[in-house]
């Protein structure tokens, strides 16, 4: 067995915080319930049980406001 790693491995956690990173500038993001109680299924990868959002594009003026 020899220890491979792919080369752009590393590339991985830049790659997503810069994906959150133009979501969360580009849009507002709310739940459809905020009381609800968020329950994950693990299987076969982590996600959001029955957790439901509103996505909305932010307003130019909202983004110059934040920055």
């Amino acid at each position: 067995m020899t220890d491979c790693k792919c080369l752009g491995s590393g590339l991985v956690p830049v790659q997503l915080a810069l994906t959150m990173a133009t979501i969360l500038r580009e849009l507002e993001l709310e739940p459809l319930a905020p009381d609800h109680a968020l329950r994950v299924r693990s299987f076969p990868t982590m996600q959001p049980m029955d957790f439901r959002i509103r996505v909305l594009r932010r307003r130019a003026h909202s983004v110059a406001a934040t920055a």
